[in-house]
């Protein structure tokens, strides 16, 4: 069997040895299989973070999906029609005139007005 010389201290050595028995150098072999487990473990790593990072992405898009389609909030209770809100509660609570369009409210004004001979 030819020997090898390790790559530190150039003694000749066994090419089998997994470091050098002089100066206890890893040798060759024992290198590259520790680059590819750090690599492995890296790309595990990796894997892991990409993961997450996704499953945090789908999280905020289902999120604005439902924000934005109405789904998370509450329904509105049911509206009156207009001409049911009498004077009184539009006097006491004007913002509830912000319920209706201005074509309501327009519509109703002309209607007042019909039924009043205006």
């Amino acid at each position: 069997m030819t020997l090898i010389r390790c790559y530190q201290c150039n003694k000749k050595i066994s090419p089998d040895a997994v470091a050098c028995p002089k100066c206890g150098a890893p040798q060759q072999g024992e290198i590259a299989e520790k680059k590819k487990e750090g690599k492995r473990k890296a790309d595990q790593t990796a894997g892991w973070v990409g993961l997450g990072c996704g499953v945090i992405a789908l999280i905020i898009v289902g999120s604005c999906i439902a924000h934005f389609s109405g789904q998370a909030s509450s329904p509105s209770p049911p509206r009156r029609p207009l001409s049911e809100v009498s004077t009184e509660e539009l006097k006491r609570d004007e913002s509830k005139l912000d319920d209706y369009t201005t074509d309501e409210l327009l519509d109703e004004i002309d209607r007042i007005d019909r039924k009043h001979g205006w």
